[in-house]
């Protein structure tokens, strides 16, 4: 009765949670100018044979608290030739290099310490290091790469692999594209354009260049239970020069080391272990706790909001749950980086009535990224742990499975 209790409360504070009403209205803006010369700058650079820009980048994260600037150089040459070099604070942190066949990542002084690593390894390791992966042409994207290198600095604004027809997951996701009006800078007028993804949850607002149609400044606004701003200045863009092959060539030095990130998969709870209880704050501000479904089947999904595959995978678990729920299976949303008004909404739009924790609480951020995801540093979304009668993890892993085979998990666990 409990539970049914919580359900029911939870449905009410969906219907009524302020806001929603003027998010759905504004992602129906649909301005065709700025669609126009948002789907211009992607044309020019697909278009491109050759392509070189330098931009200069910085992010604002957590209420003003500024992580060092960046400066990051990009060449590429179509089919599948590429090379990033980021610096910061006059030095040449990090290089990534598209070869067509591989692409290579190395830092020239000093790899960052990773959070998972031993500190004696670290020194042995930090000055001759390299990463090694398979190139997979279109399918690749560059700015999770730049990513990659952790050297304190986030994505580019704007993906770098639109240049090679990169098909990119938040595409699906635009729902406003508007003009801001122009503005001058030095002696040149751009136009202004926002980009809105998943009822405003994201934004990019672009800076473009009347004569080119390419952007000069860049903008990102996302919004989670902290808002995160970043910035980008472009200068320096050349398109269809002549960039020769040797660019895009590097080999390791002599007695340099491959070096193997741990996968994320490393960093789930085994089979048999018994789960971490928790108590964190519900949609309606109750308490959930994982100890009080004690003899039901459980899947807890960890999700965020600005993650498509998460959004993807709600209506499959609220199908899911109606299914089975006589049957002894319970599903537990846990967000624990959203807004709750932003996260209400998006339960509103589904129609969830799963119990679903939004907590960004310290507690609840431990929970998911230390004590479900064991490996410092190495965490992602969606994850779903399935949870025995007995409170015992059967499995995980992330995305989301096939029907039949969760299934037949189902089933093992116990479903009747």
């Amino acid at each position: 009765m409990k539970t049914k209790t919580i359900i029911l409360i939870a449905i009410f504070v969906y219907i009524t949670a302020p806001g929603c009403e003027k998010k759905e209205q504004t992602a129906l803006k649909r301005n065709p100018k700025a669609q126009a010369l948002y789907e211009k700058m992607i044309q020019v650079m697909r278009d491109a044979q050759t392509m070189y820009y330098e931009s200069a980048y910085e992010c604002e994260e957590l209420e003003g608290e500024t992580i060092p600037k960046s400066n990051y150089r990009i060449w590429l040459k179509k089919p599948n030739f590429a090379r990033v070099e980021v610096e910061q604070e006059g030095d040449l942190r990090g290089v990534i290099i598209g070869d067509g066949k591989c692409w290579w990542s190395y830092w020239p002084n000093k790899r960052p310490f990773f959070p998972w690593e031993d500190s004696i390894e670290y020194v042995k390791t930090c000055s001759t290091s390299y990463t090694k992966e398979h190139l997979s042409l279109g399918l690749y994207s560059i700015a999770h790469l730049i990513g990659n290198l952790r050297i304190n600095m986030g994505m580019p604004i704007l993906q770098p692999s639109v240049f090679y027809n990169y098909p990119d997951h938040l595409v699906k996701h635009v729902d406003s594209v508007i003009c801001l009006g122009t503005e001058k800078i030095g002696e040149q007028e751009y136009d202004v354009i926002e980009v809105s993804y998943m009822n405003h949850q994201r934004s990019k607002y672009y800076w473009l260049s009347k004569v080119d149609h390419l952007p000069r400044k860049l903008k990102q606004v996302i919004r989670t239970a902290e808002t995160y701003v970043s910035h980008e200045l472009w200068s320096y863009i050349a398109i269809d020069m002549e960039i020769p092959d040797e660019k895009f060539t590097w080999q390791p030095p002599e007695h340099w080391q491959e070096y193997g990130f741990p996968q994320k998969r490393d960093g789930l709870l085994n089979p048999g272990t018994e789960a971490p209880d928790f108590a964190c704050k519900g949609v309606d501000g109750s308490t959930i706790k994982l100890s009080d479904y004690r003899g039901k089947i459980i899947i807890i999904n960890f999700w965020r909001v600005g993650c498509p595959p998460c959004r993807k995978g709600i209506p499959y678990l609220e199908e899911l749950y109606r299914k089975y729920k006589d049957k002894g299976l319970v599903v537990i949303g846990f967000n624990c980086d959203d807004d709750l008004k932003i996260t209400l909404c998006l339960l509103k739009e589904h129609s969830v009535t799963y119990p679903n924790i939004v907590d960004a609480s310290g507690e609840a951020r431990d929970v998911c990224y230390r004590q479900y995801q064991t490996i410092r540093g190495k965490s992602a979304v969606p994850l779903h742990y399935l949870i025995d009668k007995e409170g015992r993890v059967i499995d995980a892993w992330y995305g989301l499975w096939g029907e039949e085979l969760l299934y037949q998990a189902l089933l093992k666990a116990g479903l009747k």
